[in-house]
């Protein structure tokens, strides 16, 4: 928040999608205007904000976890550009997180991402351009227990890995070979540099055994063949990703 001098700026209004006017100076009064909205961190004084950093958290505050979409209708003053760059601003300020399910952006406050990621169990990113193994896989990970975050290519699944874990660490990836952009053994060439104690599990169709056999000489911890049965995704799982955090 930049020095909270001007009576204007703190009674900067939007919209909601409702139509409801949105007060920014809602939960700041004259007399609390140091406090900040729950989920950030300590230390960052809210001077050192900008203006549309203090915007986002300020919306943000009551819902805890809202989509881009959600946050363009609720500040129409704020383009897609500048809620991106101040996004980013945030949190590496460790206020915010940002994750994408397909096409949609989400934002959420850090506080309401752990109490999340605490609920749901130990965090694994799949990595494979298939939507649909990609949803298969995830709804049976997520009924095993665990919380589950999709990339469709190497590259996201990369940034993801940079960008999420610093929240909630991702305690094992599981990784197609053949992609386009990116493929399997660039990507897990780079997790062996950057992320070394996280285990890996390739996946691919038949034919790339000899390239999964070169997967396991460069780091991963172990491959399974598409397709493959439920079953044995599960019992690969469970060795490679224990949820009781004990590694086998």
């Amino acid at each position: 928040m930049p020095h909270a001098t001007s009576s204007s700026s703190r009674a900067t209004s939007s919209s909601s999608s409702n139509g409801e006017a949105i007060t920014l100076s809602k939960h700041f009064s004259e007399s609390n205007q140091d406090q900040a909205p729950t989920g950030l961190p300590p230390g960052v004084p809210l001077h050192d904000w900008s203006h549309h950093e203090y915007t986002i958290m300020t919306v943000l505050y009551d819902s805890q976890s809202l989509t881009i979409e959600e946050m363009l209708e609720r500040v129409p003053g704020l383009s897609w550009s500048q809620i991106f760059l101040a996004i980013g601003r945030l949190s590496r300020k460790g206020a915010i997180a940002l994750h994408r399910h397909g096409f949609t952006y989400t934002i959420e406050t850090i506080h309401y991402r752990r109490s999340k990621e605490t609920q749901m169990g130990r965090r694994l990113l799949i990595i494979d351009n298939d939507p649909h193994i990609c949803e298969g896989l995830k709804d049976r990970l997520e009924a095993m227990g665990y919380s589950v975050i999709v990339a469709h290519d190497g590259r996201t699944g990369l940034a993801m890995m940079a960008l999420e874990g610093k929240d909630t660490p991702i305690c094992g990836v599981i990784l197609d070979v053949q992609m386009p952009v990116m493929d399997g053994i660039e990507v897990l060439q780079e997790l062996r540099i950057h992320h070394k104690d996280v285990p890996v599990l390739m996946m691919s169709a038949g034919g790339d055994r000899g390239i999964l056999e070169q997967a396991l000489a460069m780091g991963a911890d172990h491959y399974i063949m598409k397709p493959f049965e439920a079953r044995s995704l599960a019992i690969r799982c469970e060795e490679l990703f224990p949820l009781d955090d004990r590694r086998a």
